[in-house]
């Protein structure tokens, strides 16, 4: 290809490299989009549409296939004329459809070793499989209709914001041209108007803040709708061509569901929409989950994540909280045998007057009450200040030398119960915390089961569950999990939702990229057209402006990437936001991203995974204190935990575990941080 033909003029805009897809229909999807996007350059299809500038050139070269919703925006955006939207709605569909199959056969070709069982197995596995990816695809239309609706939303809402500014304006420039001859009256109706105005603006600003929320987490969980789809679409080939190998017959095909509307409220109940559509993300979520878990689809879900349920917050009762002690009213009262009404024995000066024939009291009550009562006098009063002196001191002494045990614990003692002490922890950090065959291995880890031991619940008494950086404290609210140890960084906005013991570790955040052909280089994509060269980054101001980087969903990372600017105001990153880093460091090894951003210690074991592809840089851009989450009620479990990391880390063992595990990946020697919880 010579060079014009690869970098046309400016005017028919930048294009990428020649289609490579990896099957023939890939490469006629491919260029079918091309066509479809003919005139726009590779960063304006970035920032026009929701992916990144390596993304698009991976789809308009076919060595990648664009999501279904994604090829519907396309579309919708770029091709005139209702009938002619529809026609090549359908022809991008069947054209996707038919990439995905042969990518589908392709990789089950290729792979290692097909499903293993008879062919009844095989025939139940494959109309799982089946019926799992007409699940995801009913889902991935039901989470694409709700975008839609949001994106409506969104456009009235702001278009109410703007209208109500300008009508707020000009109350207040009429309130300033205001002269002698105004009347009060009519001053008073401008100001009324005013203040009625910024009222009803500062509630509709408040509702679309709600709606592009929604927004945010629908088109999250799009992603994970057409991630789970594809998975379980690979997953049906594997087992056909299993089942035709062993049979030699073509298993039959399950009858497909219709895809059933959702159907939500007008536009302009938002506050209904706003709970539907809460409740529609919720359980689209746990269908996904349950895809995931029955079809053995790796990577965790969303399922667990924070919902805003309106009503009275109620404490679950604790004997170890004498703030719960059981009342008719809410509160601890005590009744006077000093006064008749039950009122506190030390009353007030005037309410002792008040009790005299002259001030309208009783007979009783101007002689002393019956008989056998007195009003409390100074006597009385120090005699009760003595009292509770010696009382605060007992209940001092008492606490000073008693000792917290494991059944004074809440959460303990339903671990006990249950037989299991479940920690939550990452599934896939090397060095940190990793699964294999069922067995868990990393530092985070085996400091988390000499914690459990400390605790009184051994090896055969700990359950490790997989958690996702976005659904820690959701799943130890719900009590799901005991502990999580899991490079779960303490931050003031957490600490509102869980307790944290430690720090257990320090780190800092920087980057991932693929090493490039000469030392000291890595890749990079050219801002026009996507493709790839080499260049020297020492840190993350060498990289241009919106740059791809991956990072782990709701994490302090993200936060920090986002935050990010060039010199001249730019966006350093456009931030793709996934549940799993593994997911990340495949679309960093397939040039989907250039950048995976995360704390070193887990970069650290993704490098010493593929040395010769990938390499660490730039200084820490933040510092993380890595600490144990649990439940914020639980005060004797924090102070169980804390003892447990104490007497680990003076007896020497947390250096062990240190240079066993983070140390044969690389990560520099260091010392325990102070712990500041605890």
């Amino acid at each position: 290809m010579n060079d014009d033909e690869e970098r046309p003029s400016q005017r028919q805009g930048a294009r990428p490299g020649p289609v490579e897809g990896d099957t023939p229909q890939a490469a006629e999807l491919a260029q079918w989009l091309r066509e479809r996007t003919a005139g726009l350059t590779v960063r304006q299809l970035a920032e026009r549409f929701r992916y990144g500038r390596s993304q698009w050139s991976e789809f308009l070269r076919g060595r990648k296939l664009i999501p279904l919703w994604l090829l519907e925006d396309v579309v919708t955006a770029l091709v005139p004329g209702p009938q002619n939207q529809q026609m090549q709605r359908a022809i991008g569909r069947e054209l996707l459809e038919a990439a995905e199959h042969a990518d589908a056969a392709r990789r089950a070709a290729h792979a290692p070793q097909l499903p293993d069982g008879t062919a009844h197995e095989l025939q139940i596995r494959l109309d799982d499989a089946r019926q799992g990816q007409i699940q995801a695809q009913q889902t991935l239309h039901s989470l694409t209709r709700l975008i839609y609706t949001f994106l409506s939303m969104v456009a009235d809402l702001r278009q109410r914001c703007a209208t109500l500014e300008a009508e707020r304006d000009q109350a207040r420039q009429r309130l300033e041209e205001t002269n002698a001859t105004v009347t009060q009256q009519r001053l008073a109706e401008t100001e009324q108007h005013l203040a009625a105005t910024e009222q009803q603006l500062a509630e509709t600003e408040q509702r679309l803040e709600g709606v592009e929320d929604l927004l945010a987490r629908t088109r999250w969980e799009q992603q994970e709708a057409e991630y789970v789809r594809i998975r379980a679409l690979q997953r049906a080939e594997q087992h056909r061509r299993a089942y035709e190998q062993r049979t030699g017959d073509t298993p039959t095909e399950p009858v497909d569901e219709e895809t059933g509307a959702v159907t939500l409220p007008q536009l302009w109940e938002y506050d209904h929409a706003l709970e539907a559509a809460d409740a529609q993300l919720h359980a689209h979520s746990a269908r996904l989950s349950a895809i995931r878990e029955r079809l053995g689809i790796p990577a965790p879900s969303q399922s667990q994540r924070p919902r805003t349920i309106l009503g009275q917050v109620v404490p679950d009762p604790s004997t170890d909280s004498p703030d719960n002690a059981p009342t008719s009213s809410g509160s601890v009262r005590a009744d006077s045998t000093d006064n008749a009404d039950g009122s506190a024995a030390l009353a007030s000066p005037d309410r002792t007057r008040a009790n005299t024939p002259g001030a309208g009291g009783s007979a009783a009550g101007a002689a002393g009450g019956p008989r056998g009562r007195r009003r409390p006098g100074r006597r009385t009063v120090l005699v009760g200040m003595v009292c509770l002196s010696l009382l605060a001191a007992g209940v001092w002494f008492a606490r000073d030398q008693w000792q917290p045990s494991p059944s004074d614990s809440q959460v303990l003692r339903r671990a006990d119960r249950l037989g299991k002490l479940v920690i939550g922890t990452k599934a896939g950090q090397p060095g940190l915390s990793m699964e294999k065959d069922g067995k868990w291995s990393g530092f985070d880890v085996e400091l988390a089961r000499r914690i459990a031991d400390r605790l009184g619940f051994p090896e055969d008494k700990i359950k490790f569950v997989p958690v996702g950086t976005n659904s820690r404290e959701t799943m130890i609210k719900n009590k799901k999990v005991d502990l999580v140890v899991g490079s779960y960084s303490i931050n003031a906005e957490r600490e509102k939702e869980v307790a944290f013991a430690g720090p257990y570790l320090l780190t800092g955040q920087r980057l991932l990229m693929r090493r490039g052909d000469t030392e000291g280089t890595v890749w990079v994509n050219d801002d026009e057209t996507g493709s790839l060269y080499t260049k020297e980054v020492r840190s993350y101001v060498d990289l241009p402006p919106k740059t791809d980087v991956c990072t782990a969903a709701d994490s302090t990372s993200q936060k920090k990437l986002e935050s990010l600017k060039t010199e001249s105001g730019e966006k350093q990153f456009d931030v793709t936001p996934l549940t799993d880093y593994d997911l990340c460091i495949s679309g960093l090894l397939d040039t989907t991203y250039e950048v995976l951003s995360t704390d070193d210690v887990i970069l650290a074991g993704y490098q010493a995974k593929y040395p010769n592809q990938l390499v660490t840089i730039g200084g820490d851009m933040s510092h993380e204190k890595y600490g144990i989450g649990m439940e914020k009620n639980d005060s004797v479990l924090h102070e169980l935990v804390c003892d447990a990391l104490e007497k680990e880390i003076s007896s020497g063992r947390w250096d062990q575990l240190f240079k066993d595990n983070l140390g044969k990946i690389g990560v520099e020697e260091t010392s325990p941080p102070p712990r500041t919880r605890c």
